[in-house]
């Protein structure tokens, strides 16, 4: 990390972003090698996917490494392509490209496995009567791409459709050649993105950046409440354009995906950008979270920038704003009232950090 970047990491970090706990280096058979989902549990005990190396890392609550488990390979409890964790009251669910659910118990012990061929769930919800609720993004090469949230039921295999919304993002349908790699489409700059989170008192919040509103769900994943926040619209800026071109994340094969490689992707400009692509709730505050990628990528994952708005969960209005900006590559995650960063450090290796925002 050059110095330019560490000062400026520095100098964001004691404005709008805070650092809240270093969590401890793993042992050299257990480097973080590529993060690509986290959760925590309901002890405080943080667990960390590493898609690359097909293993979740877990962390007690006082930021000590207590232990990896899983491996490569197509066995009972084992991943290939591991994309999404999340921890329930009793067990862990990860899923991977197979379509697989694996789920293990809260110490690593293999369970059992499932598997939904169609949904790539960039939101995992596992409840305590077994169900879990999946948020999954449909691409179509003509009509529209959908935003979806499901109830899965694996006991019967069956699958309840709670939410369906066009993505007016995506302007075409998506025409891709694998064969000669090449992918065109036509997109809004800043688009928005699904979000599935829970509040400190247990309650399930599901939202669509398209809109500034967020749904208050029941145990069956039905309306209860719906929440229209006061945030403004965001303009692209000159320097917006620019970032967008220059663009990169890695994926979960190990490859990269640059948006300046595919002359066939668009953006258009001439759009607000969506209101946000994550957002997170702790206590009577709730934070909308808007990051350059949205739901151009298979995954609601992390980003190394982002701006925010912080907002009062009674009154739905806007009290703070900021932003912060991470060396390339570095993740920020935001799952269950917190927020976790892995870091890229001096020697490229990641840095576990759990943050507050300005305003939370």
């Amino acid at each position: 990390m050059s110095a330019l970047a560490l000062l400026l990491c520095l100098a964001l970090e004691n404005g709008d972003i805070t650092t809240v706990r270093d969590y401890e280096a793993p042992p050299i058979d257990a480097v973080l090698s590529m993060p690509f989902s986290m959760d925590y549990g309901s002890d405080g005990k943080l667990f960390v996917l590493d898609g690359r190396e097909s293993r979740v890392l877990v962390w007690g609550k006082d930021g000590k490494f207590l232990k990896a488990f899983g491996s490569y390979g197509q066995g009972p409890g084992q991943l290939v392509n591991a994309a999404k964790i999340s921890v329930s009251e009793n067990e862990i669910w990860v899923w991977d490209y197979r379509h697989f659910m694996s789920v293990f118990d809260l110490e690593g012990n293999y369970k059992t496995q499932y598997k939904k061929v169609g949904i790539e769930p960039r939101h995992m919800a596992p409840l305590a009567d077994g169900r879990v609720m999946l948020g999954s993004r449909h691409l179509r090469q003509t009509g529209d791409t959908m935003m979806m949230l499901y109830m899965y039921n694996p006991a019967d295999d069956s699958l309840e459709t709670l939410f369906k919304m066009k993505n007016e993002a995506w302007m075409t349908g998506v025409k891709e050649d694998l064969s000669k790699g090449s992918l065109e489409m036509n997109l809004k700059a800043f688009p928005p993105d699904i979000d599935l989170q829970r509040d400190d008192k247990g309650n399930w919040y599901f939202g669509f950046g398209q809109d500034a509103s967020i749904y208050r769900l029941d145990e069956n994943g039905k309306t209860q409440e719906v929440l229209k926040f006061n945030l403004p619209e965001q303009i692209v800026t000159d320097s917006d354009r620019e970032l967008m071109a220059d663009v990169d994340f890695p994926m979960p094969n190990g490859k990269r995906f640059a948006f300046k490689d595919f002359p066939g992707i668009k953006f258009d400009y001439s759009h607000t950008k969506a209101y946000y692509t994550h957002f997170l709730i702790k206590g009577d505050k709730i934070a909308f979270v808007l990051t350059p990628i949205g739901s151009l990528t298979g995954l609601n994952n992390g980003f190394s920038r982002a701006t925010f708005y912080i907002a009062d969960m009674k009154t739905q209005k806007v009290i703070e704003r900021g932003r912060y900006e991470f060396p390339l590559d570095s993740l920020v995650y935001y799952r269950n009232g917190r927020i976790l960063g892995c870091i890229v450090g001096e020697e490229d290796n990641f840095q576990v950090k759990e943050f507050a925002l300005k305003g939370m």
